[in-house]
């Protein structure tokens, strides 16, 4: 069963920003209707951007949190 909700969650932070994301519910799942988009983690503090393949490649590998652009190109 699929079914489309306007529910909309909230994301508060220290910062006192709030993020709107739309889900969907599919059966017992809720699903995001789009990719994750931030850049603050909850307690306020900043998502480090790796901003080339290869800063990307040494957060994943040292496990350490990173946000990227598609393809390293922020007009997209």
């Amino acid at each position: 069963t699929i079914k489309i909700t306007n529910k909309i969650l909230e994301e508060h932070s220290k910062r006192q920003l709030v993020t709107k994301f739309k889900s969907v519910v599919i059966g017992t799942q809720e699903w995001m209707t789009e990719n994750l988009s931030v850049k603050f983690f909850r307690n306020g503090d900043p998502i480090p951007v790796a901003k080339t393949k290869e800063e990307w490649t040494k957060a994943g590998r040292t496990g350490q949190p990173a946000w990227c652009y598609y393809d390293n190109k922020s007009g997209d």
